[in-house]
């Protein structure tokens, strides 16, 4: 083991290292499944080896002992760092719907008070204001659905957009 490659200044050289690669791969698949996230470690396990690799006295039971702790530490370091990352997107998530109970109140009023004047419409513009928002139809499927040209509905919808508008501001 301790020939002119794989040994220089006392220090084990990549070379010597990489002969464990299978070893730590499946060591990282034991504590992770995910194929991309087992590739992340497994290199970063050989850039933490080569910036503080581990001296040649070492015998190759030891080394990949080193290379296991290497690889289970950043795994470890890697979790905790997801959970922190979770926990704060999951603070966030709670605080956006953390809403008043006031404010949730104001946009139900604000919806109902939306429902009353669309409904208030008279035809055609109640319906076609209906198949559009209520319904999600494009402007050609509602002038298919009721037999009219594209441009009338279109029309339609502009002048109930602006009689809601009307009602809505006053």
């Amino acid at each position: 083991m301790n020939d002119d490659k794989q040994v220089t200044g006392g220090v084990l050289s990549m070379d010597a290292l990489l002969q464990h690669e299978s070893f730590v791969r499946s060591v990282v698949r034991r504590l992770i499944s995910d194929d991309a996230a087992v590739q992340d470690v497994v290199q970063s396990t050989w850039v933490q080896a080569m910036e503080h690799p581990p001296e040649a006295r070492h015998g190759q039971r030891s080394v990949a002992a080193w290379l296991a702790r290497v690889a289970t530490n950043l795994v470890r370091s890697r979790q905790r760092s997801e959970g922190r990352r979770s926990y704060r997107e999951g603070a966030v998530a709670r605080e956006e719907r953390d809403d008043s109970w006031q404010e949730s109140v104001e946009r139900l009023e604000s919806r109902q008070k939306v429902v009353e004047v669309v409904l208030s419409l008279q035809e055609p513009y109640r319906s076609v204001v209906m198949l559009r928002y209520e319904q999600g139809l494009s402007v050609e499927e509602i002038a298919s659905k009721l037999q009219r040209s594209p441009g009338t509905i279109r029309s339609q919808l502009s002048r109930a957009h602006a009689t809601l508008r009307k009602r809505l501001d006053g």
